[in-house]
C-alpha cells in the first residue's frame, strides 16, 4: 500500500510541475531572485565606490601634507577638471592644476623642520544613481609649522565632484571654502579672516566662483546635499 502511495505522490508532483499555475509561480520566484541579486550587486558596487572615494580623499590629504604636488595633480581627471582654493580663483585641466600646485606650494616633497598636516574628517559622499559621478563634502583641519619659526592653524570645508574614468575614481572639481586661519600664538579668536587672492606669477583661468571671508566672518557655505532626515 505504501508503495502505491509513494508512486501516486510522485506522479502528482510530476503532473503539477507541468501545470500553468506551477510554471507561473516558478517564473515569479525566479524573477524575484534575479531582482534581489541585482539589488545586492548594486549595494556591493556602491560600497566599493564609497571606499574608493574615501581613499582618494585621504590620499589627497596625505600628498598635500608632504608637498607631493605631482601626486596630487595625478588624482585629477585629465581634461575639464578644476581646482579652487581660498580666493585664488580656479584652474582648469590637470596640467594647469599641476602648475598651480607647484606655484603656490613650493618645492616638491617633504622638507626638513617643516610640519604639514592636511587632515580630512566627516565625509558626506553621494554617488549618482548611474555610479559614474559623485559629490563629496568633507571637513579640513590644517596644522602648519616651521621648527624655530611660525606655526599656523586652519580649517575649511571641501565641496568636491568626482568622476569614474575607466573604473577609477578621479577628481573633477576640488573646491575648498576656508572657515578660519590663524597663527599658533594668536589662535582663531584673533583671526583676521584674510584669505590669499590670485597669484600674480600664475594668474588663474577664472576668478573665485564665490567671494567669501574666513572667521570672524561666518559664512553659510553651499552644500550639495539635502537634509538626510527632512529632505529639505
Amino acid at each position: 500500500m505504501s508503495r502505491r502511495i509513494a508512486l501516486l505522490a510522485a506522479a502528482t508532483a510530476l503532473f503539477l510541475t507541468g501545470t500553468p499555475a506551477f510554471a507561473a509561480d516558478s517564473a515569479k520566484t525566479i524573477a524575484e531572485l534575479k531582482a534581489k541579486i541585482a539589488e545586492t550587486r548594486l549595494k556591493i558596487e556602491r560600497s566599493r565606490d564609497y571606499d574608493q572615494i574615501e581613499n582618494l580623499e585621504n590620499a589627497y590629504g596625505y600628498y598635500v601634507d608632504k608637498n607631493l604636488w605631482d601626486n596630487v595633480a595625478d588624482l585629477f581627471a585629465k581634461d575639464g577638471s578644476t581646482m579652487e582654493l581660498a580666493q585664488r580663483g580656479y584652474y582648469v585641466g590637470q596640467d594647469r592644476i599641476r602648475a598651480f600646485l607647484h606655484d603656490f606650494g613650493g618645492k616638491e616633497g617633504p622638507s626638513v623642520n617643516r610640519l604639514g598636516v592636511h587632515a580630512q574628517f566627516q565625509p558626506v559622499i553621494n554617488v549618482a544613481p548611474d555610479g559614474q559621478t559623485a559629490k563629496v563634502r568633507i571637513r579640513l583641519l590644517q596644522i602648519m609649522g616651521q621648527a624655530g619659526g611660525r606655526g599656523s592653524l586652519g580649517g575649511g570645508i571641501y565641496e568636491n565632484e568626482l568622476v569614474k574614468d575607466q573604473g577609477v575614481w578621479k577628481f573633477k572639481t576640488v573646491h575648498v571654502y576656508n572657515t578660519f586661519t590663524s597663527s599658533y600664538d594668536e589662535g582663531p579668536v584673533k583671526s583676521r579672516g584674510g584669505l590669499p587672492g590670485p597669484s600674480k606669477r600664475l594668474p588663474p583661468d577664472g576668478p573665485p566662483t564665490l567671494v567669501f571671508q574666513a572667521f570672524p566672518k561666518v559664512e553659510n557655505l553651499p552644500m550639495h546635499y539635502k537634509n538626510p532626515v527632512t529632505g529639505r
